[in-house]
């Protein structure tokens, strides 16, 4: 059955969004003046970059009617694409990027940068919110970025999707050449990284084995995170020239989901992802 709306409505329908303020970039971001533009910080060449965009779901956001607020409740986000430089990807805290009102998650990127320039992280997402307050018995979906094709939306915006497509900051990243790295010194800047690393199972249940070989390390650090960036495990074990080593991490203890780790030592670094399936 199809609902019938008045078109009146629609031309009361005076929208002012402020979604941008859900988004938490990461800490030393860049703005510019009016917040629309945000970058992050630097990643650099050939070097493992992990960061992420903490996303505060709101339970409602505010539109104008007839220069009256309304909040309009929120049903869901799902972001469903990040453009990211070349040797990077996204990845999401929450089960396929899906976003509920009244939560909060990670959009967190990750990877070795191959070229360098500043590149924009254009973000798109599925929005759905709930259109009872404006008396519609329906929720409203829409894609972000917005071309048109919702007949509500169309004739509530007249032509003006900016007002959704602004609701999203525009990201983004500059990747910098490796010797501007300032984690990167002089003598490491040639070094090779771990010989022959394995790490298995991936997923992982019980244990996850951390196999390699490395002719320089005295002391090796294993840190793991989740994709919030928060570091869940950390420990160091001593080196052993021209042996095979193997390190094994009781996985058991994790919850179910995806895992960033980082096994170093003060002058080489392998990283890569760990998935829990219990």
């Amino acid at each position: 059955m199809k609902n019938v709306f008045t078109l009146p409505l629609f031309t009361l329908l005076t929208v002012t969004l402020s979604f941008a303020q859900g988004f938490e970039p990461p800490l030393g971001s860049t703005y510019n003046a009016d917040s629309t533009e945000i970058t992050l910080p630097s990643a650099y060449l050939d070097a493992n970059y992990i960061d992420s965009i903490i996303f505060d779901v709101p339970e409602s956001f505010t539109v104008e009617l007839g220069g009256q607020s309304l909040d309009l409740p929120f049903n869901f986000a799902q972001i469903t694409g990040v453009a990211t430089p070349s040797g990077m990807a996204y990845d999401c805290s929450v089960m396929s990027c899906y976003f509920e009102a009244n939560t909060s998650g990670g959009v967190v990127l990750s990877g070795i940068p191959t070229e360098t320039g500043l590149y924009e992280l254009a973000l798109s997402a599925a929005v759905s919110i709930n259109g009872a307050p404006l008396g519609i018995n329906l929720d409203v979906d829409f894609n972000i970025p917005y071309t048109g094709g919702n007949v509500l939306l169309d004739l509530a915006l007249n032509g003006d999707y900016s007002v959704l497509n602004d609701v999203i900051p525009t990201f983004f990243i500059n990747v910098e050449p490796a010797e501007n790295n300032p984690n990167l010194s002089i003598d490491s800047k040639n070094i090779e990284n771990f010989d022959r690393f394995v790490m298995s199972p991936n997923p992982a249940s019980e244990i996850a084995s951390f196999s390699f070989y490395n002719n320089d390390a005295k002391y090796i650090s294993l840190e793991i995170y989740d994709l919030l960036g928060n570091l869940v495990y950390a420990d160091q074990l001593k080196g052993c020239v021209q042996t095979e080593q193997t390190y094994n991490v009781n996985t058991s203890l994790f919850n179910n989901g995806v895992y960033l780790y980082k096994m170093s030592t003060s002058n080489a670094s392998h990283s890569g992802r760990l998935v829990v399936n219990k």
